[in-house]
């Protein structure tokens, strides 16, 4: 899928990447850090060399391991997932109170794993 993916935390304190989202994102980012790989697919990736961060941004992805992926890094760092069009996709459902009003009348839904994000974004 093409369309923009933001992955964004809404807490006063950025996430270290090293600690909390390399683990997962390292051994799948290409060289120059743009892209992710993985055995079915792949998916570009905006801010992976920044840290501390807030967030990220997935486009172009492919293959069912790549949703795994945001949904893996959404958790660790305990951020949302924004997919433009779709809803918004809480990892737990503790992070509805720290959305920011103008999310709150989009709808919402929490996300067990990567499979149902992707068929939370299909379905939008």
């Amino acid at each position: 899928m093409s369309f923009d993916i933001y992955v964004q935390g809404f807490g006063d304190d950025p996430v270290d990447m090293a600690a909390t989202i390399g683990p997962i994102l390292a051994p799948l980012l290409s060289v120059d850090g743009l892209s992710i790989s993985t055995g079915d697919g792949s998916a570009d990736v905006y801010g992976a060399r920044k840290s501390p961060m807030n967030g990220l941004m997935f486009n172009h992805v492919a293959g069912k391991r790549a949703w795994e992926v945001i949904f893996e890094v959404a958790k660790a760092a305990d951020w949302v997932v924004i997919p433009v069009g779709g809803p918004v996709c809480l990892v737990g459902e503790h992070q509805l109170a720290a959305l920011p009003a103008e999310l709150r009348d989009v709808p919402v839904e929490v996300v067990h794993s990567g499979q149902e994000l992707l068929g939370a974004v299909s379905e939008a």
